[in-house]
């Protein structure tokens, strides 16, 4: 950085060196440095300086990574940092830089690339996720975990529709990598951020841009590598430059960390390469000390105790994918290498040394087995080396840990001695080990291994310990036809044990529940084949059970036992059991209720005991509050059953006349609020009329009573769920007449009904501009107009209601509460200009007042105040005008306003344009290629001067210069100097317009007219005029 001083000199050694750490994309507190706001400024200057000259190549590039690796989501903590809407520009200005260096200068594109790269270095050690340790067969991925995924679903599952977290805000980093591919794209306009739709490199799909490139300039990105940990999508960008370049990219030349990386990632071309790497290293007969696999052993860098188990889980991971060959490759040429050969074992330290390298092998093993990764073999190798192990004596002095741990191949590839010593284990083990883990690892087709399994295995269940409750709903439905059916005779021989054990209960409810969610109805019939004594248990329980429990069947379930001879009777005994008792039995019967057609059908058989409770216990509370929870949220066939009985049991319109009566005059009115609430919300058709009707008539009821001497009961008995049900139908103009004219107790009642939310039309916006208008209304007395708006609820619900319709109320008497309305939404509307607009050009003069009051508030731009000039209102016309004419001469919003002005397609703000260009002329800038159009058009002199020296700097032609030219040499005595400043313009261009020379040759001024005569004899002789086209007079 040897021209940073000359670049951007510092005042100070402390603060040059602030600047190099500033910019240092390797420091630890560059990031932090730079996105600090007094230190931003300087690095948006430096990086435009190095932008403009490229002098230093070297402070470009770290500017560049600074900028790419600088995360919009940091600068939301602190106040003091950059906006994201700057630190976004920035990004972008840095990807237009590589695009323009990727067509002008590609090396510089490359070596600015490279050092992006470098920047991807942040340690290998928080990349890759250890199977060994976890067993859950995930990839390792970068950045947070995407929300609502998981590694479960695998590598595709991880990313769903972006691109992987941490390349997110690298957009200039993404550009060269994904820049020409169809699946990048950009977040959104103006946003320095993008996705990826779908990670991964295809060769018929260049993904990088400006490939021509890389194929010159690509060299050296393998030396790279070895300096610094590189995530496996940089590294499979690395193998994709190298493809370009025609060579192969080497991993056993730069380091062991990459080529584990490689193995362990979700690319398949990186698992390929660091499979064919270790293939190469490995002769046909390795040597443990050379090779790849030999720097493993060696390698402090390796991410586990076990290298040999990473070799095998990552082997164990592309194994599926690949062809027959290769695998046997594996065994035959890598597989061996990992373990050590009989001839090089000379003490029993080298004995220790090959049990290890054994137990990480097996370990890789495991891991492939529990992530349910099948197909991989047990090759003879591994079966050799676990005899001589065995004759060494180091299988037979294992611990029980380690034992355990190397169970699976032991059991299913060593010898005799292994395998005893292995089942010495299973006394030990806990029933829910045995069943959830042990039971996989046996080798059933092992008669000795099985047998002693089920043994252990009965010893244990026939307990029925606390052990047994962990797995009973395990072992009764296993997929193994032999021990399921085992389990439900040992469960059989030992049923008393359970005795009234609700643990058991639920087992027994779980299974079945199971079988029928996966097989349906004829896996349970297999079921009671296979055990019958299962049928036998659930029929006990079914009739020692009470509804409630039953109800938590699913509907298809119940369907079935009612299906079932013996199951049948079972529930009709529940059924019969709750009838007898008390009437709060009618809770349980529900859950019978909540169920299909077929269920409904079912209880029809017994209308007589369902007509017979419903004209007993219609009016407890625990039974209506029974059909409530059932019937309030359902489209069921029960609503049918329910109209049925209800005209059965007589209960037409004399029950509907009862609910009403009820409510008004009976003193518990908490069963007949039930029932019309229940009605009022059924969605079901045959009872949509019945409700409505009942709505209407209870609205009728209330109404009647308002303005009435006789006050009626209804009011103060709805309770607030009916209430505002009935309400919720009425107009909001009915509604407000309704409440302005009744009784002043009925106001009480509803103010009570209604709580904070004053009344049920506090979300309308018809129902707040009704009450508005209701202000103006004469046909009610004053009090009443002013009795809603007088409650303190009233109003703070009219300060929380936002709406822009509510500013169209225009009439005097609501301009009061306008006013209100608009100051207790202050922040709102400040930030909202479409409301502003409309609040600073309303009818009614003080809400005018408070608009313009927060248009200056909200510190206006130049379009806004625009808007308000061209609005046609004379007042704003003339305080938009003013606020104009108060704008600073030489601010930066000058030039705006004045070519808005200008522009604008009203006359009079248009002269008001032109009047303030005559006010400001001599303080103008008339270098200004925007200003400069609008200024031409200008009538006075000394404009017209500026404009024409202006013009004569410019190095093309502007297309206005033919009107302004025209204009100024037509002028009579006036602006001498800008008619002398444009001839010689024209003189230099030798541009000019035939016509106008000829008009002003015969024109009467004689200084123009001798002017204009030698400029057409110029033209003349440069054969740019015909002579005889033009006559003077």
């Amino acid at each position: 950085m040897k021209n940073l001083i000359e670049l951007y000199p510092p005042k100070s050694s402390a603060d040059q060196k602030l600047l190099l750490d500033f910019i240092g994309w390797k420091a630890e507190s560059g990031h932090k440095t730079a996105l600090k706001r007094d230190r931003w400024n300087q690095l948006k200057g430096l990086y435009k300086k190095a932008e403009a000259d490229l002098a230093d190549r070297d402070v470009l590039a770290a500017l560049v990574c600074m900028i790419d690796g600088a995360d919009p989501r940091e600068v939301k903590q602190t106040p003091e940092s950059p906006s994201q809407a700057t630190l976004r520009y920035m990004k972008r200005r840095a990807r237009r830089l590589m695009k323009k260096l990727g067509e002008e200068n590609p090396e510089l594109y490359c070596f600015i690339s490279k050092k992006l790269l470098e920047s991807l270095d942040v340690g290998i050690e928080d990349r890759i996720v250890s199977q060994l340790d976890k067993g859950d067969g995930s990839y390792p991925y970068v950045g947070e975990k995407p929300e609502g995924k998981t590694e479960a679903k695998g590598h595709y599952g991880m990313y769903g529709k972006g691109v992987m977290v941490d390349l997110r805000y690298r957009f200039v980093l993404g550009y060269v990598m994904l820049g020409e591919s169809r699946h990048a794209r950009q977040l959104n306009n103006g946003n320095g951020s993008f996705v990826y739709d779908f990670w991964k490199f295809r060769r018929t799909e260049p993904g990088m841009p400006f490939s021509e490139a890389w194929k010159k300039y690509g060299h050296g990105l393998a030396d790279m590598m070895k300096d610094i940990r590189m995530p496996w999508y940089g590294l499979e960008f690395i193998y994709r430059v190298y493809g370009l370049l025609g060579e192969k990219l080497d991993l056993s030349q730069v380091g062991i960390a990459h080529y584990v990386n490689c193995l362990l990632s979700p690319s398949p071309v990186l698992k390929k390469l660091a499979m064919d790497s270790m293939w190469e290293s490995w002769g046909p007969k390795p040597k443990p000390k050379k090779g790849l696999l030999g720097n493993l052993f060696r390698s402090k860098d390796t991410e586990t105790s076990k290298p040999e188990a990473v070799i095998m889980e990552g082997w164990a991971m592309a194994y599926p994918e690949m062809p027959l060959a290769k695998k046997r490759k594996f065994e035959v040429e890598v597989l061996p290498g990992l373990l050590v050969r009989e001839d090089t074992i000379t003490n029993h330290k080298d004995e220790a040394a090959a049990e290890k390298r054994f137990q990480g092998v097996v370990t890789g093993l495991t891991y492939q087995r529990y992530s349910n990764r099948s197909g991989f073999p047990i090759s003879k190798k591994l079966r050799d080396t676990a005899l001589k192990l065995e004759g060494w004596g180091r299988i037979a002095n294992f611990n029980d840990k380690a034992a355990e741990d190397l169970a699976y191949f032991l059991l299913n590839a060593g010898s005799k001695i292994s395998v005893r010593r292995v089942l010495k284990l299973l006394k030990s083990q806990q029933l829910q080990s045995l069943v959830r883990r042990w039971y996989k690892m046996i080798d059933h087709s092992d008669v000795e291994q099985r047998e002693t399994f089920l043994d252990v295995f009965k010893q244990s269940f026939e307990k029925m310990d606390w052990e047994a409750r962990y797995v009973m709903s395990d072992v009764l439905n296993h997929e193994d036809k032999e021990f399921r059916a085992l389990s439900w005779r040992i469960l059989q021989r030992n049923s008393k044990k359970l005795g009234d054990g609700y643990w058991a209960f639920n087992a027994i409810w779980s299974t079945v529940s199971d079988i029928h969610k996966k097989g349906g109805k004829e896996a349970l019939r297999t079921l009671f084949a296979e055990a019958p004594y299962a049928k036998v248990a659930l029929t006990d329980i079914l009739k020692r059970s009470d509804l409630n429990q039953i109800g938590r069947l699913s509907r298809d379930l119940l369907s079935f036992f009612q299906a079932e001879d013996e199951l049948s009777e079972a529930l009709m005994a529940c059924l019969d059991q709750s009838f007898d008792s008390s009437p709060t039995y009618g809770m349980g019967m529900m859950f019978l209720f909540n169920s299909d057609e077929s269920i409904a059908r079912f209880l029809g058989k017994h209308r007589r005991a369902l007509r017979r409770m419903f004209e007993h216990y219609w009016y407890v509370d625990s039974f209506v509050e029974a059909w409530f929870g059932v019937l309030k949220n359902m489209n069921s066939p029960i609503w049918e059953l329910l109209g049925d009985l209800m005209v059965e049991a007589d209960l037409d319109e004399s029950f509907w006349r009862a609910l009403v009566g009820g409510l008004e005059n009976d003193e518990n009115t908490i069963p007949a609020r039930y029932w019309v609430t229940l009605f009022l919300e059924s969605k079901n058709p045959a009872l949509k009329n019945k409700a409505d009707h009942l709505r209407n008539e209870l609205w009728e009821n209330l109404s009647r009573s308002v303005g009435s001497e006789v006050r009626s009961d209804l009011l103060p008995r709805l309770g607030s769920v009916i209430f505002l049900d009935v309400i919720s139908g009425v107009r909001p103009a009915e509604w407000l007449r309704w409440i302005c004219a009744m009784h002043e107790e009925d106001w009480q009642y509803v103010s009570i009904l209604a709580e904070d939310k004053t009344l049920a039309h506090h979300n309308d916006v018809d129902f707040w501009i009704s009450a508005l208008e209701m202000l103006a209304d004469t046909s009610l007395e004053e009090n009443l107009r002013t009795r809603f708006w007088a409650r303190p609820e009233t109003k703070s619900a009219f300060s929380a209601f936002d709406h822009p319709a509510l500013l169209d109320v225009k009439i005097p008497e609501a301009e009061t509460m306008l006013c209100d309305w608009i100051d207790s939404k202050y922040t709102s509307i400040i930030s909202d200009q479409e409301k502003l607009f409309k609040i600073s050009i309303h009818p009614l003069p003080n809400v005018r007042d408070r608009g313009w009051t927060l248009v200056l508030a909200s510190q206006p731009e130049v379009p806004f105040m625009l808007r308000m000039a061209e609005c046609g209102v004379p007042e704003v016309f003339r305080k938009a005008t003013e606020w104009f004419g108060k704008l600073p001469k030489g601010d930066s919003k000058e030039s705006h306003a004045i070519l808005a002005l200008c522009d604008s397609p009203k006359q009079d703000v248009r002269g008001f344009g032109m009047d303030l260009i005559g006010e400001r002329k001599e303080a103008l800038n008339y270098s200004d290629s925007e200003l400069l159009p609008c200024l031409s058009e200008h009538p006075d002199a000394y404009v017209q001067e500026k404009v024409a020296l202006a013009m004569e700097e410019l190095a093309e032609t502007p297309v206005f210069a033919g009107t302004f030219d025209r204009q100024v040499l037509r002028q009579k005595n006036v602006a001498r100097k800008a008619k002398e400043s444009v001839k010689r313009r024209l003189e230099a261009r030798l541009d000019m317009d035939p016509t106008l020379l000829l008009e002003l040759a015969n024109g009467r001024d004689k200084q123009d007219a001798e002017w204009a005569v030698l400029q057409l004899t110029k033209l003349a002789v440069a054969d740019k005029v015909d002579p005889e086209v033009f006559s003077l007079a």
